[in-house]
């Protein structure tokens, strides 16, 4: 009987502890599979991340040598103009021309004293204007700034260097033609300096209030101009210019200038010389202004620009010359 019992709970205890560590045992299955999906969950590749919209470049600014880098200012040097290379940009961003008004006044804009500022005078063509290039002969850069014009479709003068009636005190620059050379001299210079220009559409006098007012050397001048096909505009230098009837009589294409735009190098007189130049176009239905190769000059243009567009159409000045009648 005692026998029996303890038979009895030796079973009961043996269950009890079998029970035990199945349980225990299923426990630490459990924690095994957990750690394996875990494992297996981080050698699966990860999925591929949509892809993102990249953010905006920030514009740096160019290493100064590097070999694409836009024209720097230049220093007025001594040097050559071959001993020198100043960049050159050979693709330009193209400016938007603006529409056509056939039915505006017409305004030509001359800008005088090329030749000596490649930057500058870049910065005049890409205003995106038919303006037109008065280059001085012999100047440091006037072959380069005249190919550069080309490439743009800018129209490309002469100005010829004349005597003022303050010369030799006042000295209008390499070239000048004068009241004392005979015929062959002042044929001979004309041609040379027309020869160094080829393409040239006409001619322009810088300074020259003792020159213009003289007939014989005017009539010898427009002579040549005449047999190269070029038209003369008269800087109206001096009041006493014989010009319109010496043009007159050999039936040269001409015209002359209406307004100087910046004889003060002040923001506030340039504009009001351009609002000027704009009544004249309104009135006669076309006017020739003539402006120089200055800083403030090209900043007000660049700034009038929009509202100049509205008013008046811009040409180049051949587009202005008629023989005088």
């Amino acid at each position: 009987m005692i026998l029996s019992v303890v038979g009895i709970v030796v079973s009961f205890l043996y269950i009890g502890t079998e029970s035990d560590r199945k349980s225990s045992t299923g426990i630490h299955q459990d924690a095994k599979e957990r750690t394996q999906n875990r494992h297996s969950q981080r050698q699966q590749p990860p999925k591929e991340p949509m892809p993102l919209q990249a953010p905006p470049v920030k514009s740096v600014a160019r290493d100064p040598n590097a070999a694409n880098h836009s024209p720097v200012k230049l220093k007025q040097t001594p040097t050559s103009e071959n001993s020198r290379k100043v960049e050159i940009p050979h693709d330009p961003p193209k400016i938007a021309a603006p529409p056509i008004h056939e039915d505006l006044p017409r305004v030509a804009i001359i800008i005088d004293d090329i030749g000596n500022d490649l930057a500058m005078a870049e910065k005049f063509i890409r205003l995106g204007f038919p303006l037109t290039l008065s280059l001085f002969p012999n100047s440091r850069f006037g072959k380069r700034i005249m190919d550069m014009a080309r490439e743009h479709g800018t129209e490309i003068m002469l100005h010829l260097p004349m005597e003022p009636e303050e010369y030799a005190k006042i000295d209008p620059g390499e070239g000048v033609l004068l009241t004392s050379m005979s015929r062959e001299e002042l044929a001979n210079r004309i041609n040379l300096l027309l020869d160094a220009f080829p393409g040239v559409k006409g001619v322009n006098n810088h300074m020259g209030s003792r020159l213009t007012a003289e007939e014989s050397p005017m009539e010898q001048l427009f002579e040549i101009l005449k047999r190269r096909g070029l038209f003369f505009i008269d800087s109206r230098t001096s009041m006493k210019t014989v010009a319109p009837e010496v043009a007159q009589r050999l039936g040269l294409p001409f015209a002359e200038r209406d307004v100087f735009l910046d004889n003060q190098q002040d923001p506030q007189f340039v504009k009001e010389q351009i609002e000027k130049l704009i009544q004249t176009a309104q009135l006669e239905g076309k006017a020739v202004g003539i402006a120089h190769p200055y800083d403030v000059t090209h900043r007000v243009l660049r700034q009038m620009l929009p509202l100049l567009h509205k008013q008046i159409r811009f040409v180049p000045a051949f587009q202005l010359v008629r023989p005088v009648s």
